[in-house]
């Protein structure tokens, strides 16, 4: 996978994190264990993926992954 896929997913999560902000239940436990899964699988495909990374990606926006 390349930075560019990396972008798209973590683009993907953030909007779901926003979508679901208003929420009283936001599945935000639920999508942490996804974004851990996702971490582990893309760091095991490619050496130079940076967890940290992906992981604000996902939490505040594309812009962090660039």
């Amino acid at each position: 996978m390349t930075r560019k896929h990396f972008k798209a997913i973590a683009e993907i999560i953030s909007n779901e994190r926003i979508n679901w902000g208003d929420s009283p239940n936001p599945p935000n436990s639920a999508l942490d264990h996804v974004v851990e899964a996702l971490s582990e699988y893309f760091a095991s495909e490619n050496p130079n993926f940076d967890k940290d990374k992906f992981w604000d990606a996902c939490k505040f926006g594309k812009e962090i992954l660039a």
